[in-house]
């Protein structure tokens, strides 16, 4: 499903594909994460931390499979970018 451009702004566009992709970084810490409460026997902490890597790279990659067709990437795009975060 992809959204119509019209409706948002080329840098927004841009923006929101790059936060996508940042949002990938919490999804993998979280499934390093879950690991680590492997080995050292926490078992009550690795529902949370599914959740939390699950949340992260599921809308990590919708957004960054929504704007698909978004340009280069400037430095004010760039500092932008994890303020949303």
């Amino acid at each position: 499903m992809k959204i119509k451009h019209s409706l948002f702004s080329p840098p927004v566009c841009l923006i929101l594909q790059d936060l996508g992709i940042i949002l990938h970084v919490p999804g993998v810490m979280g499934l390093c994460s879950v690991l680590i409460c492997l080995w050292f026997g926490e078992y009550y902490a690795i529902a949370p931390f599914l959740t939390t890597a699950t949340a992260a790279i599921v809308l990590g990659q919708m957004l960054y499979r929504l704007f698909p067709e978004t340009g280069e990437t400037y430095l004010r795009h760039a500092i932008n970018s994890p303020s949303y975060y």
